[in-house]
């Protein structure tokens, strides 16, 4: 379980990172907030896609831990049929986990925001 919370924690920071501007009112994350129910899955969030920075713009603070993320599964997670076809297991091994289990490392944005999962879950692994 620690494991997850750094992978997810990793995860966070490499996709918040921005361009050293200064981040506006609105899109100040440290204000924003969410709330997991009984099974650790997200039951409201005030987190949005557009409140994260894409990955290309960590690289040039981060080039090591970039490069090391950008060669991992987890970035490719949601476009990898092997990622898919594990998932779709697990949900079927450990129902009591839910859909966004393992979504919180491979897709930590997709957590945070509560992304709707469905047009994954119908992709053809």
């Amino acid at each position: 379980m620690i494991r997850i919370g750094i992978c997810l924690l990793l995860c966070l920071i490499i996709i918040s990172c921005n361009n050293n501007t200064r981040p506006n009112k609105e899109n100040d994350l440290t204000s924003k907030k969410y709330t997991l129910d009984e099974f650790g899955q997200i039951s409201s969030t005030e987190f949005s896609t557009d409140d994260f920075e894409p990955s290309q713009n960590c690289q040039a603070c981060h080039p090591n831990h970039y490069q090391e993320w950008s060669e991992s599964m987890h970035a490719y997670a949601m476009k990898d049929p092997m990622f898919f076809s594990g998932w779709a297991k697990a949900q079927q091994d450990y129902p009591e986990t839910g859909e966004r289990f393992c979504i919180q490392c491979h897709n930590p944005v997709a957590f945070l925001t509560g992304e709707d999962l469905s047009d994954y879950l119908t992709v053809d692994a």
